[in-house]
């Protein structure tokens, strides 16, 4: 591991009994430390296996789940990584599924109901995840497609909220933000329903 990168695990966990009360510098601390130190060792295919093993596969996108089921998934993706890593390489289980908890609830359930979306989860983690571009990108249009491999506009709008719902999660809304209007200005619906 790099200095810097030890250097700034050390600084996450000095910071961590304070950024409860620090949000804004928290929820990026915890953001890049998530991505840099955690979800990169966890790669797409992982994911989706994390995914199929807990039963998201069969679940609608929008249908929401309970936090103790969020909790499953995110325990089964690092418990797996670990089964995969080396021991002297190995994440400390609790801390990384606590910190992943943590922000997905602050991010997509800001009302504190102990319920996140489906489509909500599996489009921040496989975002945040390691892989191939171009794999991630097959995987998010196979959310948003139908059978007959078309996107399907309610789904695309619903994606676009909750992929920027990751930049809102570390203050940079004013700059990345969710409109009812985006979908349209992308894409012009009614040339698709018409083909």
């Amino acid at each position: 591991m790099s200095a810097l990168t030890l250097d700034a695990r050390e600084e996450s966990m000095e910071l961590s009994p304070y950024l409860d009360d620090v949000l804004p510098h928290g929820m990026a601390a915890d953001l890049k430390l998530l991505m840099a130190e955690m979800m990169h060792l966890v790669d797409l295919w992982n994911m989706i296996e994390a995914f199929r093993e807990n039963a998201f596969h069969s679940l609608e996108p929008l249908a929401e789940v309970s936090l103790a089921r969020t909790q499953t998934l995110v325990t089964s993706v690092y418990y797996q990584l670990n089964k995969r890593l080396p021991p002297t390489q190995q994440v400390d289980l609790g801390q990384c599924v606590s910190l992943l908890l943590h922000w997905l609830l602050a991010t997509y359930d800001p009302e504190q109901t102990g319920l996140l979306r489906v489509l909500s989860l599996k489009v921040s983690l496989s975002i945040m995840c390691a892989g191939k571009m171009v794999d991630k990108l097959r995987y998010l249009f196979s959310l948003l497609a139908d059978s007959g491999g078309h996107l399907m506009p309610g789904r695309f709008a619903h994606f676009l909220e909750e992929a920027l719902a990751l930049p809102a999660s570390v203050l940079e809304s004013p700059t990345f933000h969710y409109t009812e209007s985006l979908p349209a200005a992308i894409f012009d619906h009614s040339r698709f329903m018409q083909e």
